[in-house]
């Protein structure tokens, strides 16, 4: 078989760069040594982020930097004997976590989130009503249960006005007059109104890589 390009992995990033290089008239071969979106993609949160401009950093607070150190959490693991080889990476990270190489990633990421929800919808419209029943335009809800947190959060949330994201500031009472099944113990949340979310991501990404083999 003759191809231009061989994408490897059938995720969600793959089967879309694969659907991308095919329109600009590409001969493209998607490989996977699973079936469409049954790895990463099958188990992730299902959340098209536009508010996701800015990037996960290298913690720079020393306690949580100690919480991670200490290998109880369940966000980071790490093996002790893999660190002399990941240290070098570690401190790149670090240092790319200053407030200003931080701005500089946002800046670099805004416009290509800016479009990630009108990629979508224009995939949804092609892959037709397989795709089109796993996408609800309702938005994310980022919930917090202390004080300490919830004002982080919000504060974080004020630095994306300069980038157009659409999101509100929930107390717990206005929460739950969305979803009266939510907990006491959320005090509050951000809602992230321009994010919409899959209830299948797995199946969403087989919706793109049938229509890909179409």
């Amino acid at each position: 078989m003759n191809a231009d390009v061989i994408v490897l992995g059938a995720g969600m990033v793959g089967v879309s760069v694969a659907l991308h290089l095919q329109q600009r008239g590409r001969g493209v071969v998607l490989i996977d040594r699973r079936g469409a979106g049954e790895e990463t993609s099958y188990g992730n949160s299902g959340l098209i982020q536009r508010e996701g401009v800015i990037p996960y950093t290298f913690p720079r607070e020393l306690g949580a930097m100690l919480s991670y150190a200490m290998n109880h959490r369940s966000d980071v693991v790490y093996h002790v004997s893999a660190l002399p080889r990941i240290t070098p990476w570690l401190f790149r990270y670090w240092r790319n976590a200053a407030p200003e190489r931080i701005e500089r990633s946002a800046q670099a990421l805004a416009p290509l989130m800016a479009q990630c929800v009108e990629e979508h919808d224009a995939l949804i419209a092609e892959a037709g009503d397989a795709a089109r029943t796993l996408v609800q335009h309702k938005g994310g809800i980022r919930c917090l249960r202390t004080e300490e947190s919830l004002r982080q959060v919000v504060a974080n949330a004020r630095r994306l006005d300069q980038y157009g994201i659409d999101y509100a500031v929930l107390t717990g009472a206005q929460l739950r007059e969305l979803g009266p099944h939510v907990s006491e113990k959320i005090i509050g949340a951000i809602h992230f109104r321009g994010s919409p979310t899959s209830s299948d991501p797995g199946m969403l990404t087989k919706a793109y890589a049938d229509l890909f083999a179409r």
